[in-house]
């Protein structure tokens, strides 16, 4: 309990400038050592948990509206990692909660929000959609 406070009190005494910038590196520190092609299914879960653990608690952090940055690569690749270990649901939950965010932070015609949509409709059809998947992921909020 007390190193759970200890970080919460280090988050919000930490400028936003520094905490971004500590975001960001720590998500470049996640793609670095994430594989290529994903053969420790250990390792590949625990760099999915702690990928959602940095969302969940650096949030907007890791996005920037500017269209050469957008959401933070490894937010995409965790979700695509989900997808190719066989968890198309939660691959599909999570592109559906990417989307949501990403909305929140980038606007309606950010490249990475369309790249959030094309993923959703992908692993949608790889669950065994059809054509809806599409419409369905273009529609989604």
């Amino acid at each position: 309990m007390h190193a759970a406070l200890v970080q919460r009190v280090t988050r919000d005494a930490t400028p936003t400038n520094l905490a971004k910038r500590l975001a960001w590196t720590a998500g470049n520190a996640l793609m670095e050592v994430w594989p290529e092609i994903e053969r420790d299914t250990d390792l590949a879960v625990a760099l999915r948990a702690n990928t959602t653990a940095l969302h969940a608690t650096t949030d907007s952090h890791l996005w920037n509206s500017a269209p050469d940055l957008g959401g933070h690569p490894v937010l995409f690749h965790a979700g695509r990692s989900l997808g190719h270990a066989g968890q198309l649901a939660q691959a599909i939950a999570y592109f559906e909660h990417l989307h949501t965010t990403a909305a929140r932070y980038l606007g309606s015609e950010h490249p990475d929000l369309l790249a959030t949509r094309g993923n959703l409709a992908y692993w949608r059809s790889k669950a065994g959609g059809t054509a809806s998947s599409i419409n369905d992921a273009s529609t989604a909020t």
